[in-house]
């Protein structure tokens, strides 16, 4: 791990639900994946690593939360640089399995990529809440593109690398 700041990716929502914090990648070299919680597919491996490749590591799965507190999840990424593309995805498994529509909109919901806050009222229904995705300006640097809409898994699957790991 290099010597600088992780970014941090979390999430934090009130409404009773099991919800999900993922972040998908693709690399300059074509390489794609993400790190997820490692529940759905029983891999503690989704979780990622700050020693490995990919240099992410989801904290853990946050269950609902009770009542009158916030769940959080948060995704550390210790070596940003190697990204071409983050795209940041919050999804209710259980809910999108069966091919609900879900909402994920909550008033006092957010999600907090670095110093940016994007609050939770996405636009479309579907299954997968697309939050944001992170990608290189000229100059290098990462900038965030608010995306902050709900898709369908086949939207997602065909649009965001790295998404086809969690429906396998």
């Amino acid at each position: 791990m290099q010597n600088q700041e992780l970014l941090e990716i979390s999430i934090c929502w009130s409404t009773a639900v099991d919800l999900d914090l993922c972040v998908f990648y693709r690399c300059a070299d074509g390489r794609e994946g993400g790190v997820f919680s490692d529940e759905f597919r029983c891999n503690p491996s989704d979780l990622g690593s700050l020693g490995e490749f990919p240099f992410m590591l989801h904290l853990g799965d946050m269950k609902a939360p009770q009542a009158g507190q916030c769940g959080t999840e948060t995704v550390q990424i210790a070596s940003p640089e190697l990204f071409e593309r983050l795209d940041v995805v919050v999804i209710n498994y259980a809910d999108a399995i069966d091919l609900l529509d879900v909402d994920y909109t909550d008033r006092e919901g957010y999600c907090r990529i670095g110093e940016q806050t994007v609050p939770s009222s996405p636009e479309g229904r579907g299954q997968a809440y697309h939050v944001a995705t992170l990608s290189r300006n000229s100059d290098g640097s990462m900038k965030v593109d608010t995306v902050n809409r709900v898709v369908t898994l086949r939207e997602a699957y065909d649009s965001i690398p790295g998404f086809p790991l969690i429906c396998e």
